[in-house]
């Protein structure tokens, strides 16, 4: 009897795989995989539309612009969660660490 039924393989060998996507984890990566694959559609649309209307390079170095910002961007909200500045001597000690961080 070596032919069971496809619930009872999964049942039997990876029990811990299809219990973790009913996990609090699961939903979450769940919910990450599918915020990725929209942001990875939305950004093929507008860099097809910006390589037709700008030019490959240009479009090329606009791409590599945005990127850097967007990790600077979630650098500075890290930052700002991890030191959680309230007063201003604290705030600009998050500039400083910001600026550091980026080679001045």
């Amino acid at each position: 009897m070596s032919n069971s039924t496809p619930h009872k393989d999964r049942d039997q060998q990876t029990e811990p795989a299809w219990l973790a996507e009913d996990r609090e984890h699961g939903r979450i990566w769940r919910w990450m995989k599918k915020a990725s694959d929209w942001i990875k559609a939305k950004s093929k649309k507008y860099g097809d539309k910006a390589e037709w209307a700008l030019g490959r390079r240009t479009a090329r170095v606009l791409e590599g612009v945005t990127l850097f910002a967007v990790a600077v961007a979630l650098l500075l909200v890290f930052l700002y969660w991890f030191i959680a500045p309230t007063e201003p001597k604290e705030r600009q000690g998050l500039a400083l660490v910001l600026a550091i961080s980026l080679g001045e």
